[in-house]
């Protein structure tokens, strides 16, 4: 008997080719990516479009490079070149590489690039125009073509990038260097993650969609996320009874029986021996009065010491003055101050202690300052005063008991503000007493120290120390210009050590042991006190008890001295010795239920932090979020600071704790909202309240600034980088009303849908500034007018209306106008201050008041300086970013503005990218598509500063009210036609609703978009149609038809184009549709003109190649021409071009936008290894892994 087996071939293909190439093509270049294996990609770049222009400026002509969809270089004075940023996904750890495997370059000869100009936009004089001395070198910028770098990771994912140079300048040479066509390898070198645990993203999620807009290998890259860490042993359970004992001075405290009561706490419940007090998680020796009988009776009290809390690197804690302690009871034995005998022997040996080496620090935090400098230090932000020569300041400082036979050290913080070449210059006093010039340059901090001064220099009492800064000299140049030099300097603190008599002052003394101990007894003899019941304590140690106590008489007064021996005694220890009624009394004791902030199983995709006082209006706006599908989770910053700072206030906590959230959390947060205003002036200095949700201050080093207001700081948790991880807004509010206020225009925003034309409408402003040096020199700052079109004509699709408000053609009411009639969006690029826009004759803050747009509230953003500043602590002086959102009767769903001062180029860029985010990618939660632009922006540029003055005043999980719903085809009918004709417009809603069409009807000239018609047309099953005449004052050339759809709960927007005595191309297709390396292709168009056609053609050529084929159009069916003859076939991998022209009888021409194709390379199947499988009994199936590196799909082949 035979056995007859059939076999069944089976091929596994690999999920890593894809091979059809993907391409960016909304833009002036190509980015096509091959994924080759699991460690190897190919990226090509090709230029397709760009546009060199000329401009003039100092009387001299520059060339600017255009390309759309590019960055651009912001190194000052060098040339400004187009810069396109290649973002792609890597593996969580481990390195990569990038090799270039051929590149395809062209030279062209034309006049200097136009160099970067460093021009702040805010209210300060600009620098002039600015060309660096490359300028007169034989060299390429940028040196290299390219950089590659890792960016860091945007949630779990890791992002790496090609920073690309297409364009590359010599000056002396006058050669720019084009590359046409690049291409790259990048290979990944995995490495073992560190253990942890995986969380797979959901792919509709806002987070995971922005991933996969940034990069171009999403579906290979998307599952290559970094652990989260392990979640550690569970905290101990909380005891039952946990109090926060406030505290302000450094002492010793005392709680009694009233203060126990009235902190809520029974005494009955309390075992004395287990009192517990700890601070920052250690437990501190206590002092139990009677706890011997195991009851707290009402005689029995608790004393403590408290340190006055400290700053990491200065004097003062820079965001609180109040310590926390923590009392607790019923769990354990306390640690205790025990009693310690101090009786004075004469048969001792000991050594007399009359005195101890003390350090006084004074300070007074009065003036915050900003040193923008990188000589500056960034440690402190608050001086004590200013001095501005030729000035004169008198310190008093008060000196108790100085032992004036022994010399003294005096310690100067001050610091230079003012740059000026001829430096700083003070004269320092102590007592009247000349000490010395001092001398130092710069905007840096400079300490004095003076040594062994004499004591008899010291007096007991009032001491002053004098500064004075001379006049600065006045010099006058060569050509009688007078030159007025500044000295500004501000004074930071000042320290005094000296020996400390062991004499009270006001019946109380705390003193220190010497540095160095002898092991002995020493006799500590303390005097000047009014009363004779005093308590001695050796801090955290003991209460000393059994001391001698002296009565002598000094000045008719009688006084106490008290005496006692110590021998268990190390160098600094310090001992307190006061009357029983100067102990200290806490501000607060207040019973605290620890939430559980530390549970893995909370749910927190959309975070609030807030405020006690505004804790039930965070609640209320949760709940309506909820309403939206988000899963809220609402922490106080008190709930915060218990658990992750040990109840101490320090903005350092919310971000220790959000990136706990987002580590360990079972539903991370995606969007955080800080609900509350926030200052940099954290304790109140300045006598206001509104620090309810900390700021973090971030240094923003440029000439310009300093510490800025960063609140994307507190997002920045995965990985070690400057990218937001979290989508971050705030609520600027101090108060329930004014949340009230912001809450119902967010309603109306989100719920009430106001479906009208406004939603399609965008402003965008911008203006010019200059200085004048004198009649013959006036400077141009900045001039956005240029940036603003570039950014309408690149990014702004055309069924979209473009308003422009560029100062000084249009004023302030013709820009409230704009406003009240409903915008979607408002871009500013100008200049700005903290109140104003575009200089304060076009938009202050008390202008937004004027605004009724409640219903058709506008999203801002402003590309500025300062005018998102929310930080200033007085409630009066707020920003124009504030104003607008917290405006009730309208101004804005949302402000996206600078904390700081910024720069032009700088904000246009990032400007560029947002509007990528929005319009390219349809990214449209507020927070998803300002982090697209700061992820691109980045990217590209490097820039730190940019990221960290940018901040969002809204809800960042609001979406754009873009019309985007549904989707309108539309057919013009004739799409060619003269003056006086009948358009007719038929149009189709996609879905089939009904409702309303709005159709306006524009003409074209240059940039100039003017409406001249507009019907409302009913919609009924998704169908419509209007018609218009064309009027005679109509020029040739095109027009547009823009339509606005409104139907029940959704809208939409669509265009088409038309021609005006003109030929008119559409319906462009190629047959066959995908060509192959065997295919001639027809190019068919349907081309129609009322005057009839007389020619018509196409031009072609292969991508890169500068000379243009061309071939005749003839007549196929009706209005429709196809070429006369193929275009031949082409070699694989090649990318073909063409546009179509056409002429009509009375001579008019139309050209079409350049088309193109791409001839895919076959199929390139190999075997990924030799294993071959067999499988099955009487059909055996042959199983093979086998891999396609070609772009032609392939699903089988023969065997």
């Amino acid at each position: 008997m035979r056995n007859i087996f059939y076999f069944l071939f089976s091929i596994f293909y690999f999920l890593i080719v894809p091979s059809l190439l993907s391409s960016i093509e909304t833009k002036g270049y190509t980015v096509k990516t091959k994924i080759i294996s699991d460690e190897r990609m190919d990226v090509t770049f090709e230029l397709k479009d760009y546009e060199i222009t000329k401009v003039t400026r100092e009387s001299r002509d520059f060339s600017r490079i255009k390309l759309k969809g590019a960055g651009l270089t912001e190194v000052t004075g060098k040339p400004e070149l187009p810069t396109v940023t290649i973002l792609f996904g890597m593996p969580s750890a481990g390195d990569f590489e990038t090799v270039v495997k051929n590149i395809n370059t062209v030279s062209k000869t034309i006049p200097f690039v136009y160099p970067v100009q460093s021009v702040s936009v805010g209210p300060t004089k600009g620098s002039k125009f600015e060309m660096d001395k490359y300028y007169g070198k034989s060299l390429f910028y940028p040196d290299a073509f390219y950089f590659s770098k890792e960016v860091g990771f945007f949630r779990d994912h890791r992002i790496g990038s090609i920073l690309f140079y297409p364009f590359r300048y010599n000056p002396k040479k006058k050669t720019l260097k084009i590359i046409k066509k690049a291409t790259f390898s990048i290979y990944f070198h995995k490495k073992e993650n560190e253990k942890g645990t995986i969380r797979i993203p959901r792919r509709n999620s806002p987070g995971e969609l922005l991933f996969s807009k940034l990069v171009i290998n999403y579906e290979k890259s998307k599952f290559w996320l970094k652990r989260h860490p392990l979640p550690g042993p569970l905290k101990p359970r909380q005891s039952d009874n946990l109090y926060k004992i406030a505290t302000d001075k450094e002492g010793l405290y005392q709680i009694t029986y009233t203060d126990i009561v009235n902190a809520g706490i029974d005494p009955t419940t309390i075992i004395p021996d287990e009192l517990h007090i700890s601070h920052r998680g250690f437990e501190i020796p206590i002092y139990v009065k009677g706890e011997e009988d195991s009851v707290f009776n009402r005689e029995d009290y608790i004393d403590f010491f408290a340190e006055r809390i400290k700053g990491e690197e200065t004097y003062f804690n820079p965001y609180t003055d109040e310590n926390i302690y923590w009392l607790s009871f019923g769990d354990s034995l306390g640690k205790r101050m025990v009693e310690e005998d101090g009786t004075p022997s004469d048969s001792v040996n000991c050594i007399v202690s009359t005195s101890f080496w003390d350090t006084l620090h004074f300070e007074v935090d009065s003036l915050f300052v900003r040193f923008p400098l990188t000589t500056a230090d960034s440690s402190d932000v608050w001086f004590w005063d200013r001095l501005d020569g030729p000035d004169t300041l008198i310190v008093n400082i008060f000196i108790p008991s100085p032992d004036t036979l022994i010399n003294f050290d005096l310690s100067i913080m001050l610091h230079g503000y003012t740059t000026d070449i001829i430096g700083h210059k003070v004269n320092v006093y102590w007592n009247d007493i000349y000490y010395g010039q001092y001398t130092w340059s710069g905007q840096r901090p400079y300490n004095i120290k003076i040594e062994n001064i004499p004591g008899e220099l010291l007096k007991e009492g009032e001491n002053t120390i004098t500064f004075i800064v001379p006049q600065p000299p006045i010099d006058t140049l060569s050509n009688g210009k007078i030159i007025y030099h500044v000295d500004g300097i501000y004074t930071n603190w000042l320290e005094i050590s000296y020996n400390h008599l062991l004499d009270a002052v006001d019946n109380n003394i705390t003193f220190k042991t010497p540095t160095e101990i002898v092991d002995t007894t020493y006799e500590f003899r303390i005097n000047n006190y009014d009363f004779a019941d005093v308590e001695i304590y050796k801090r955290n140690v003991s209460k000393i008890i059994n001391f001698k106590k002296e009565i002598y008489q000094e000045g008719g007064k009688t006084k106490y001295r008290f005496i006692f021996q110590d021998r268990d005694i190390t160098g600094l220890m310090n001992f307190t010795v006061l009357p029983i009624w100067e102990k200290l009394k806490p501000l607060r004791i207040e019973k605290i239920e620890l939430r559980d902030l530390h549970s893995t199983a909370n749910r927190a995709e959309y975070l609030i932090i807030t405020h006690n006082s505004l804790k039930s209006s965070a609640e209320n706006y949760a709940l309506w979020k909820e309403t939206h599908g988000f899963n809220c989770m609402v922490a106080t910053t008190d709930e915060i600071y218990n658990v992750f700072n040990d109840g101490i206030e320090n903005p350092e906590a919310i971000r220790t704790f959000i990136k706990y959230a987002y580590d360990y959390y079972a539903e991370p947060p995606l969007y955080c909202l800080l609900f509350g205003d926030g200052t940099y002036d954290y304790k109140g200095l300045r006598g206001h309240s509104g620090n309810l949700v900390p700021v973090h201050l971030s240094w923003i080093r440029s000439p310009l600034w300093g510490p800025t207001a960063d609140d994307e700081y507190f997002v920045r948790v995965s990985g070690d980088d400057h990218l937001p991880d979290i989508f971050i807004g705030r609520f600027p509010i101090r108060t329930d009303e004014e949340f009230d206020r912001i809450f119902e225009k967010t309603k109306i925003y989100a719920d009430y849908q106001n479906l009208d034309e406004w939603k399609k409408d965008l402003v965008f402003v911008g203006d010019s500034a200059w200085y004048i040096d004198s009649l013959e020199n006036v400077h141009v700052t900045y001039y956005s007018f240029p940036e603003m079109e570039k950014i309408i004509r690149d990014y702004l699709p055309p069924a979209f209306d473009a308003s422009r408000c560029y100062h000084l053609r249009k004023n302030r009411e013709d820009f409230l106008k704009e406003m009240d009639e409903g915008a979607l969006f408002v871009n500013f690029l100008s200049h700005g201050g903290g109140d104003i826009l575009c200089g304060g004759d076009f938009l202050i803050s008390n202008d937004i008041y004027r605004m009724t747009n409640l219903d058709r509230m506008t999203f801002w953003t402003a590309f500025s300086c300062v005018n998102g500043f929310f930080a200033e602590p007085h409630p009066d002086s707020i920003s124009i970013g504030e104003t607008v959102f917290l405006a009730p009767n309208g101004g804005g769903i949302g402000y996206y503005g600078p904390g700081s001062l910024t720069y032009g180029g700088s904000n246009f860029n990032l400007s560029c990218k947002i509007f990528d985010g929005i319009f390219n990618e349809r990214l449209l939660y507020l927070g998803q598509f300002l982090a697209y632009g700061e992820i691109e922006y980045f990217a590209a540029s490097g820039n730190k500063n940019q990221l960290s003055t940018y901040n969002l005043l809204g809800d960042p999980g609001i979406k754009l009210a873009l019309p985007d719903t549904t989707r309108i085809d539309l057919s013009l009918s004739p799409p060619s036609l003269s003056p006086g004709d009948t358009l007719t417009v038929q149009g189709f809603i996609h879905g089939s609703p009904s409702g309303e069409a709005v159709i306006t009807f524009f003409s074209i000239k240059d940039t100039a978009v003017t409406p001249y018609k507009k019907i409302n047309a009913s919609v009924s099953s998704g169908n419509f149609t209007a018609s218009t005449t064309i009027p005679d004052t109509l020029l040739p050339g095109k027009g547009i038809v823009k339509v606005y759809f409104r139907g029940e709960n959704k809208d939409g927007v669509g265009y088409e184009y038309y021609n005006i005595e003109q030929p008119n191309i559409s319906s462009v297709k190629i047959i066959p549709k995908n060509p192959t390396r065997e295919d001639s292709v027809y190019v068919t168009a349907r081309i129609f003109d009322p005057d009839s056609i007389i020619q018509a053609g196409v031009k072609w050529k292969p991508k890169g190649d500068s000379n243009w084929n061309e071939i005749t159009m003839i007549p196929d069916t009706m209005d429709t021409f196809i070429t006369a003859s193929p275009i031949p076939p082409q070699s694989p991998d090649t990318t073909v071009e063409f546009k179509i022209y056409a002429t009509d009888s009375l001579g008019n021409i139309d050209t079409s936008r350049i088309y193109s194709y791409h001839i895919t390379a076959l199929a390139e199947l190999s075997f990924v290894n030799k294993n071959i499988y067999l499988d099955g009994d009487t059909i055996v199936e042959i199983n093979v892994d086998v891999q396609n590196l070609g772009e032609t799909a392939a699903d089988s082949f023969r065997v």
